[in-house]
């Protein structure tokens, strides 16, 4: 149920104000052509811009690798949803502009 996905995942939100990217998805057939990349870019040229940390849960390897790639860390140990796939909590600190 939801309740038990938030709860599981509560433990693991940063204590810091952030801004929670709940859900980044892109059609299966459009995957691989820089569709999500260009959404993740503009999300954080808005948070940089506002210095405000990024938070968000991979739900897969693949997706934590391309979150590293944009310059999340992990933030904490994966998390074990009953019956549901290990989620990976990960940060990213707004940056600034040099």
């Amino acid at each position: 149920t939801t309740e038990i996905y938030t709860l599981s995942l509560h433990d693991a939100l940063p204590i810091l104000t952030h801004h929670h990217l709940a859900l980044l998805a892109v059609r299966p057939g459009r995957q691989g052509q820089g569709i999500g990349t260009a959404l993740l870019r503009r999300h954080h040229q808005i948070l940089d811009r506002d210095g405000v940390p990024a938070y968000l849960e991979a739900s897969s390897l693949r997706t934590r690798g391309m979150y590293l790639r944009h310059g999340y860390a992990d933030h904490g140990a994966p998390i074990y949803l009953p019956d549901g796939p290990l989620m990976y909590p990960m940060l990213r600190p707004p940056r600034t502009a040099a």
